[in-house]
């Protein structure tokens, strides 16, 4: 960090940076950035991150055929609002017939509702008649997992982060510490509950909320008189860890490297259903922040997909994960440290050249390229090659290329596709 120095902004620097991070997606022209210059945004992230385009993207593979059917259900149950509402209507009712043909009744049968362009837990609603509906903006609503996976009989849900460095073709990494987010009330599938989102809804934006804190058997307290960064996060512990998540279910025989292998595949997946939507962009990065529950049976269920997930640090296990993970970004991507005169100096060259020259300027004819990179870039610094393992990983994993699981993932579309 000490060879980082933060530019202020709205004194006409222009494009004099190496990395651009912002919350939101800049206004800049990509085509104007030089090819060595990050930005941490893709252009159109959105088919990701939008709610409703994310359920139609993997539903483009899941409506294929019985295979796509059967490796791409992703997502719990999800229809977007208003537009199908007559689908989600008879899903509905056809659900609350199968629970009262099995002698279920008005017992426990919620929906989800959440807003298509919201995020940090705001307009969420549990749904639990068509009178409940709420139509005032584009929503998805999305089948309650009615049997997940508790921690110690608290329901949890994982906040996981992705590093995209490529789309077209796909690069991406995941970090392999992160959240559990813990609810503060003790899970149950009593009807009289649904109002209480303390127990439903692990957002930890919502969760604060809670006035009363965690009950006293909550595994959120487990350790936390203890100096130690795997707990002390509010309603969240982390993944790694001897008090993180993994050791925790790894007292009660659960498998946790097949577990992560199966939530890697759900993240790679997702990845790939919208891979074909983007276009190449060579400047941009993006870190993703994936939302996802494992239910009873242990399937990882993917919920929804951030873009600028809260790097807030209010506790000192947002310190240790976030600081971490951010390093580890900066470190991975590598950015050129160019010389801002040298680029100076052979623009002007260049211009001036072909202000002289009778022809347009043709890329593939360049000789001086490669020196005059040479000149900007330095002698040592070699940039890598897509696919390439980076110098530095710190705590990511690469998730594609050349891995295993992202191959069956091609086959399996090219597959998929031929068939259709």
């Amino acid at each position: 960090k000490d060879l980082w120095v933060e530019l202020p902004t709205g004194l006409g620097l222009g494009v004099s940076w190496n990395v651009l991070w912002t919350w939101s997606k800049p206004r800049i022209n990509m085509v104007h950035l030089n090819v060595w210059q990050r930005v941490n945004h893709f252009v159109d992230s959105k088919q990701l991150t939008r709610k409703d385009l994310l359920k139609k993207n993997i539903q483009r593979y899941s409506s294929v055929s019985a295979l796509g059917m059967a490796e791409f259900d992703l997502m719990p149950q999800t229809f977007v609002l208003p537009h199908e509402y007559t689908l989600f209507v008879q899903s509905f009712t056809q659900l609350q017939a199968t629970a009262a043909a099995s002698g279920e009744g008005n017992g426990f049968h919620y929906w989800i509702m959440k807003p298509v362009g919201l995020s940090r837990g705001r307009g969420i609603l549990l749904v639990k008649d068509l009178s409940d509906l709420t139509y005032s903006q584009e929503s998805v609503i999305q089948r309650y997992i009615e049997r997940p996976l508790c921690l110690d009989g608290y329901k949890f849900d994982l906040r996981l982060y992705v590093l995209v460095t490529s789309f077209q073709p796909l690069e991406a990494f995941i970090y392999k510490d992160g959240f559990a987010r813990v609810s503060t009330a003790a899970y149950s599938l009593d009807p009289q509950t649904m109002s209480n989102k303390f127990i439903h809804l692990t957002n930890s934006s919502i969760q604060k909320q809670n006035v009363e804190g965690p009950s006293s058997d909550n595994p959120l307290l487990k350790h936390s008189a203890e100096e130690d960064d795997d707990v002390g996060g509010g309603s969240k512990i982390a993944l790694l860890g001897p008090h993180g998540l993994w050791a925790r279910l790894r007292l009660h025989q659960i498998d946790t490297d097949a577990l992560w292998a199966s939530i890697c595949t759900v993240v790679l997946k997702s990845l790939a259903v919208v891979d074909d939507k983007m276009v190449y962009q060579p400047c941009c990065f993006e870190m993703f922040g994936y939302d996802i529950l494992i239910d009873s049976d242990l399937k990882p269920w993917l919920l929804e997909v951030n873009a600028s997930p809260s790097l807030g640090r209010e506790t000192r296990l947002d310190v240790r994960v976030k600081n971490a993970m951010i390093a580890d970004i900066i470190r991975l991507l590598d950015p050129a440290p160019y010389d801002r005169a040298a680029l100076a100096r052979v623009l002007k060259r260049r211009l001036g050249k072909m202000a002289k020259s009778k022809f347009s300027f043709q890329a593939k004819n360049d000789n001086d390229l490669e020196s005059d990179l040479r000149e900007i870039l330095g002698d040592n610094y070699y940039p890598r090659r897509y696919g390439e393992m980076p110098a530095y990983l710190g705590n990511y994993d690469m998730l594609c290329p050349h891995t295993k699981c992202y191959e069956r993932i091609l086959k399996l579309k090219k597959k998929m596709f031929k068939t259709s």
